[in-house]
């Protein structure tokens, strides 16, 4: 999931779930914000979840450039 706009679900912005959900990558999103970045505009859930056996998975990364970090 990248450079994308994730805000105002009526759950979570990112869910990730089972033991088979693995190395997924989550860069470069703005999840729970305005398009503009200046305001919340929030999921009604969490903004990323992982559960039930999701493992290795990347929510950003500081090795990456900034426009592929996430900003939750």
């Amino acid at each position: 999931i990248t450079v994308n706009l994730i805000s105002g679900n009526g759950g979570s912005g990112v869910y990730i779930t089972g033991e088979s959900s693995d190395t997924n990558m989550v860069t470069g999103n703005l999840i729970g914000t305005n398009l503009a970045a200046t305001a919340a505009l929030a999921n009604a859930g969490d903004g990323v979840h992982i559960r039930n056996g999701a493992n290795s998975n990347n929510i950003g990364s500081l090795e990456l450039p900034n426009i592929l970090k996430n900003l939750i």
